[in-house]
């Protein structure tokens, strides 16, 4: 199994796969970016960039649901293309 299918090389570059929800719609969406670690564990605001696109993302950490865990993230302003918006 390994990590091989959460690092690629994009642009000669690593890219780490981040799957933040969308804060519009709830729904989980497929980053590749270029960072290697998100804060974890405490509420924190930080920015990310799309190595795809180079875009740049606001993004929050969030609580997965579990009392007191803060281990998820939500990502502001982003738009899916139509029809390749996965759940």
């Amino acid at each position: 199994m390994g990590f091989k299918r959460l690092i690629r090389k994009i642009k000669g570059k690593t890219a780490y796969i981040f799957t933040p929800r969308q804060q519009e719609t709830g729904s989980r969406i497929k980053l590749w970016v270029e960072e290697s670690t998100t804060p974890r564990g405490r509420i924190t605001r930080f920015s990310v960039t799309d190595a795809k696109t180079g875009k740049k993302y606001k993004a929050r950490t969030a609580g997965c649901g579990l009392p007191g865990c803060i281990c998820d993230a939500v990502i502001y302003g982003y738009k899916a293309k139509k029809g390749k918006d996965k759940k």
